[in-house]
This record gives structure tokens, sequence and C-alpha cells, in this order.
């Protein structure tokens, strides 16, 4: 019996705010050698979602409108999207059924009646299987442009109520940060007084994720400097880095460090010759590109389509990796669904070079699986300790 798939999909590459920990900041122009904002205006067509919704239906138990650089809704024929995906996969099942429609937005644009008419058409054909999840780290625009620079907490409310008015199920989506430890509490309130269905505040924190690079910069005697030049890491308190570190000594105690690296090498090193867990193929998660393009997951969707400041050191041995196959070999404009997750790549490559070295010839470890899913991640520990 074929496993239910769990499918994101990106609609765009557009996203108006700036938080500081996107992917979507400082992309290399190939051609002028100059870092910048990323395209804009890169749609998945009308025509190429809607032939994917007919080929996933009755295969997918969780539908999700998300990505790596972008905000779904920006999509400009965004309620057409929904009102299809949402009118087919109603009444499908994948043994269970369609246990969620998800779509997550920072929801600081577009009209209040926008998002009334999206929560309507989510009512109509899903009732009690759908959330937006709106993304508020904040309780005021001060607190909420801590992270979310560029959104407005005010709209955001205004957004959420016209969408809920609609018969909307809506989610307080708060992301933990340092800042707003103590404003949970307040936040719980302010979601129960505008109708939200949840609130939420569980995702692990950005400095629980980059526990084992802050043990073992300690361990190398350069966490401060380390966390000097993290944007993320720069506003959390000494008091929260200290128990992440305390955290993760235990992961990197047998790694040994040589003098003649800095603490990222010799945390590169560390991580080529540890094992990999792919936590999107053990749920059976698929990643779909606002070009078409289709991937296990949103890091390597990230990794792969644009240069970054941020990823450009993870990009190395990506391009050998990728030469083995032609071109749009995983893209919906070119291929079916069905033919793109049966190539080899998901298959057989991918997880084979979990086990190989950077340098391999034929299937080279890629370093974004490392630093996002090695074994020496805190998370990567917890969640097989679950």
């Amino acid at each position: 019996m074929t496993r239910a798939m769990n499918i994101t999909i990106e609609v765009s590459s557009n996203c108006q705010a700036k938080c500081p920990g996107c992917i979507r900041h400082d992309v290399l122009n190939t051609e002028t050698g100059v870092f910048s904002n990323p395209p804009k205006n890169i749609n998945l067509s009308v025509e190429v979602h809607n032939k994917l919704i007919d080929e996933i239906k009755g295969k997918v138990s969780h539908l999700t409108y998300d990505g790596s650089f972008s905000d779904s809704p920006l999509h400009p024929d965004f309620l057409e999207l929904i009102e299809y995906s949402a009118s087919k996969l109603k009444g499908w099942f994948s043994f269970t059924g369609l246990n969620d429609l998800t779509i997550s937005t920072n929801g600081s644009y577009k009209s209040p009646a926008f998002w009334k008419e999206l929560g309507q058409i989510l009512h109509k054909h899903l009732p009690y299987k759908h959330h937006v999840m709106f993304d508020l780290d904040g309780i005021d625009n001060k607190t909420q442009n801590m992270y979310r620079i560029g959104t407005n907490y005010d709209k955001i409310i205004e957004n959420a109520e016209a969408f809920i008015s609609g018969g909307g199920r809506a989610i307080w989506k708060m992301i933990p940060f340092d800042f707003n430890e103590e404003l949970e509490e307040r936040a719980k309130v302010l979601a129960e007084q505008h109708g939200f269905k949840y609130f939420q505040r569980n995702r692990i924190q950005r400095v629980e994720s980059k526990a084992v690079v802050l043990a073992l910069s300690k361990k190398a005697g350069q966490l401060d400097k380390v966390v000097s030049e993290d944007n993320e890491l720069s506003v959390v308190s000494n008091k929260d880095i200290d128990i992440q570190v305390s955290k993760a000594e235990s992961i990197i105690k047998d790694i040994k460090i040589d003098k003649n690296l800095d603490m990222f090498e010799n945390l590169e090193n560390a991580r080529e010759s540890i094992g990999v867990v792919c936590k999107w193929k053990k749920e059976n998660n698929y990643q779909i590109s606002h070009d078409g393009s289709v991937w296990r997951c949103c890091w390597l969707n990230s990794a792969y389509q644009y240069k970054t400041r941020q990823n450009i050191g993870n990009r190395e041995n990506w391009e050998q990796f990728m030469s083995k196959y032609d071109n749009d070999w995983n893209n919906l404009h070119s291929h079916s669904f069905r033919d793109i997750i049966s190539h080899d790549f998901f298959t057989k490559d991918l997880e084979n070079s979990f086990s190989n070295k950077y340098d391999d010839k034929v299937n080279p470890k890629l370093k974004v699986c490392t630093e996002k899913c090695s074994k020496l991640n805190l998370e990567t520990t917890n969640r097989n300790n679950r």
C-alpha cells in the first residue's frame, strides 16, 4: 500500500517582509556578481498547479501552502488556486482522508475582503480541515517588527479577523524567540479575543537549532565571535545560549578540534563522517517550488534555487551532484509529478549520498543535508528519541 504524501507548495517568489533569518536576502546575481533581492513575480501557473492537484488527490494527507522564499497568498491568482485545490480534495480520501489544508502567511497585505473570501472558500469546501497560520511573533507593532520586519501587527489582526468572519479557522503562530517569551501569555489572551482557533508557540527555537554550532564554538574558544556575527543569535540572551550549549555538549564531546581550522571547518569535518536522518523522506514529504521544480524538502529548494550569502557554502558540491541529470528533470512544466518522484534522485541517489563523503564522484554528500539533518543536530537527536 502506497503511503499518503505530505505536499508543500510554494506558489510565488514574492514576499514583502524582511525577516533577518530568511534565505531570500542577498541573492547573488550570477551575471553581475552583485548580491541583491531575489527575482520577483515568478508565480506557479494556474495550469501547472491544477494539474498537480489532479495528480495528488486521493494520495495526499496534508497539503500546505508555504515555502522557502515567499508568502503564498501574494500569488495574483491565489484565491483561484485555493478554490480549485479545496474543491478537488473535498471528498477524496487517502486512508484516513485529507487531514488538513494549511496556509502559512504573515498576512500583512491585501484587503480584508480578500481574506474574508479566502475564509469563505475554505469553509465551503473543507469546513473542519483547513487552517491559516498567521505569523504573529509580537503583540503590537513594535514587538512584531523585532523579527517580522516590514509587517504591520494591526493589519495582520484586521485581515485575520476578516478571514475568521468568512468562516476561516485561524492559528496565531508565534516562533519562539527570547524577546517574545514574556509575551506568550498575553498573546494567548489576544488570540482568543480575536477569534483564533489555536495559539501555537511550539516550534523549535532558532537558537536551539544552532545548539551544536554554539557548543562546538565554545569548545574552540570562538563562542562570542560566532554569536556576534549571527543576526538571530545576536538578539538572544546569554542565559538562553548557555542552556543550548549545555544541551549539545554531550553530542560534540568526541569531536576533536583542529586548531589550524576555524570552528565551522571543524564542524564540517565532523558532519562529513556522521550520518543523516532525512525527516522529509520518513514522513513522505515533497516541496514544490515557485518555478515548478520538485524537491525532497524546503532546504534543498532554498539551497539550489539561488546563491545567497547564507547558502553559498552549501553549494560547493551541488552542481556536481546535479550534473548527471537532464535539464528540468524535476520540473512540473516538463514532467508529471509521478514521473518526477520516481526519478533516481528520489528513489536512490539522495539517500545513497548520506553515507558518502563530500568529494564522492557520483553522489557526494550534500552540505545542506548535513547542516539541517545531521545526526549531530540537537533537533535530529531529540526527534529520534521521541
